[in-house]
């Protein structure tokens, strides 16, 4: 259901034994729980020809990331990556043999290089991690939200057989980001501004950019709190949490009003599952909502709302020891499963950042035992025992949190830019700000007036390529790992991209600042996971950091807001 990157900790497929008995056997219930509610299953091909994905919004195709193959015909065909689309383009076919609304549901492998659901990063490896194993329902034809009601009981039914714990639903509005993106860019007039200001938004809402969501706000002269708290898809968002948490005691209910897709025919409630695996921690292991959009893209206009969820094996939470222990138990006694909650790790990248990253964190509470600065030990704990600090390099700390082997961490923005990644930035500080600039020799300034090509040496080859084509430029592209300036001082490149903070070294060696491009700021970086299950946490530390005004515009408002009212460290604003 929801473009992303697939978590590392995912487990690969089962093919034998066990494994692929207790698939199996998910598989049967599923098909007997949604047989049972009114439900026909759909046996979905693995392939369709290209050309039937054809976004009429983009003209893209809405499979970025399918494998495909060309046949004996040159038929470009893909791979199924997602079940949706597949079940979509199956009832447009079919349209004249089925009665609406008609409810269907289905099971299968997908294939994608970058997984389909919700979580904190994977570099393309081998095929096989390509693979996992889905379940999913829908509803065609029936506008009223007792569709999405009904699938909801279906799905979490579901979930509970697989033996999912920790259950926790969170909810979004398509509507809502829609409307977000509509204000925003009526105010700009250009094309090209509308163009970029549009993919900045979009990069700031799925990222959770809350500090760069409040600039684009303020250069559009929007009033950001008003336009988040009082609107009404906001309140109706709080309405449906309200109705279906009545309807669900059990399950931990949850309002994110920035819930982003990445896919353009979602178009009203949207909604993700979360579980926990054996140490406590919070995986993705599904979602859904409403779609209208969708069968029009395939030529029949009609509603839609649907979910999907990934089994146990390659969702990363079914824990194989814990079965192991409950066949060796004596019948006699009852195995309860106990958790082992690691500390939660965070990656701070040493130097600068380690200062002011230990600086931060102990004005909410959480010191660490040693000095980092007169110990060579890499792995530190917290006073409190509930985190773990890695000591690492600037450049690595984005990539402990991406493959799961850290919750947070702090890094800048120029290391976020330069890889593209899933993870979420919710707070920005204060400190840290530096410029990143087009620079080089004086006479050397007029060679990028005009259509003269030019060679730059930079850091950070993919941000640098963005920020200067956003200027008109297209140049040749030299990524140097250090010593940067030297490029420019022997005349190896016309002129350089990089950090920029006092100018001393630009100076010294005889360059000058053509540009600035942009500004980089410190932010603190979190999994999808630790995200979903750090709401209260997050907002206590946001009203610590907002005191010692160490935070740039923290919103309270935008985490855990069913329980703002009631948590005492709040203010009124």
């Amino acid at each position: 259901m929801q473009d992303s990157v697939r978590p590392t900790t995912s487990k690969s497929l089962p093919r034998l034994g066990d494994g692929l008995a207790r698939l199996r056997s998910w598989e049967n219930d599923f098909r007997v729980l949604a047989g049972g509610c009114g439900f026909s299953e759909l046996n979905l091909p693995l392939s369709l020809p290209s050309s039937e994905f054809v976004s009429c919004l983009t003209g893209e195709t809405t499979l970025p990331v399918a494998p495909r193959f060309f046949d004996t015909n040159a038929t470009e065909w893909s791979l199924r990556s997602d079940l949706t689309l597949f079940s979509a383009q199956f009832v447009c076919r079919h349209k004249t043999e089925l009665q609406f609304p008609f409810k269907l549901f289905y099971s299968g492998k997908v294939f994608s290089p970058q997984g389909l659901l919700g979580a904190e990063g994977f570099r393309l490896g081998h095929a096989s991690e390509f693979e996992s194993f889905e379940f999913g329902a829908e509803i065609i034809g029936q506008k009223e939200f007792e569709a999405e009601l009904e699938l909801l009981d279906l799905a979490l039914s579901a979930l509970k057989g697989f033996g999912y714990k920790g259950l926790r639903v969170v909810f979004g509005d398509a509507r809502f980001l829609k409307k977000v993106e509509c204000e925003i860019v009526a105010k700009v007039t250009t094309p090209r501004e509308r163009s970029a200001q549009l993919q900045e938004l979009k990069s700031a809402l799925h990222s959770k950019d809350l500090a760069r969501l409040e600039d684009i706000f303020k250069r559009c002269e929007v009033d950001s709190k008003s336009f988040w708290m009082n609107s009404a898809d906001y309140q109706n968002l709080l309405a449906v949490a309200d109705q279906f948490r009545a309807r669900h005691s059990d399950v931990h209910i949850q309002v994110d009003p920035l819930l982003t897709r990445q896919r353009n025919f979602y178009s009203g409630i949207v909604f993700d599952f979360w579980a926990e695996d054996s140490q406590g921690r919070l995986h993705s292991v599904g979602g859904g909502g409403r779609y209208d959009n969708l069968l029009e893209h395939f030529g029949t206009p009609s509603a839609a709302a649907g979910f999907m969820i990934r089994d146990p094996n390659t969702a990363g939470v079914y824990d194989d020891s814990i079965l192991a222990e409950k066949e060796q138990a004596p019948s006699n006694i009852v195995h309860k499963q106990v958790q082992i909650r690691r500390p939660v790790r965070v990656a701070l990248p040493k130097g600068r950042l380690q200062k002011w990253g230990v600086e931060v964190f102990a004005q909410v509470g959480i010191r660490i035992s040693e000095n980092p600065e007169s110990t060579r030990k890499l792995v530190l704990l917290s006073e409190c025992g509930q985190f773990e600090f890695l000591l690492v390099k600037n450049s690595d700390a984005v990539s402990y949190v991406e493959r799961g082997i850290a919750e947070i961490a702090i890094a800048g923005s120029d290391v976020l830019d330069e890889e593209a990644n899933s993870l979420l930035r919710p707070v920005t500080f204060a400190f840290g700000r530096c410029r990143i600039c087009l620079a080089g020799k004086p006479e050397q300034k007029d060679a990028f007036v005009g259509v003269k090509k030019t060679r730059v040496a930079t850091k950070y080859p993919n941000l640098a390529m963005r920020l200067l084509r956003a200027k008109g430029l297209n140049p040749e592209l030299v990524p140097l790992q250090g010593s940067v300036e030297l490029a420019s001082v022997i005349s190896f490149s016309d002129a350089i991209v990089d950090l920029v903070e006092t100018g001393s070294t630009l100076r010294e060696n005889g360059l000058i600042v053509f540009e600035e491009l942009t500004q980089t700021r410190v932010q603190l970086v979190m999994s999808r996971g630790y995200y979903a299950e750090s709401h209260h946490a997050l907002r206590h530390w946001l009203h610590h950091w907002r005191r010692s005004a160490s935070v740039v515009d923290a919103h309270f408002e935008l985490f855990a807001p069913e329980a703002l009212n009631n948590d005492p460290n709040s203010e009124k604003f």
